[in-house]
């Protein structure tokens, strides 16, 4: 925000307001619209650690058509799980 107000008028004035009603912190809070979640994002990293998938960085768990959990990361896209698909491999009796 340093880059915005230094020449303009209208951004320190944003920023004052911010600063006034103590909206202006360190990092951006986040919560999870699928689990609740609240997080804090302070650089791109932390988007990557805490949102990996745009949701949160819990399980999916939604249930699939087949009945098993979503495996993935919470997600944004194919919240409908259209396209998501469940692969178990089952090691027993596999011989080598």
């Amino acid at each position: 925000m340093t880059n915005m107000t230094s020449e303009d008028t209208v951004w320190r004035s944003v920023k004052a307001e911010l600063v006034r009603q103590g909206s202006l912190g360190a990092a951006l809070p986040l919560r999870c619209e699928f689990h609740g979640t609240a997080s804090g994002v302070a650089s791109a990293e932390d988007f990557l650690a805490r949102c990996p998938q745009g949701g949160c960085d819990r399980l999916c768990d939604a249930v699939l058509a087949c009945g098993h959990d979503c495996p993935q990361v919470c997600h944004t896209q194919d919240r409908e799980h259209a396209a998501v698909m469940y692969v178990k491999h089952h090691r027993e009796g596999m011989k080598r």
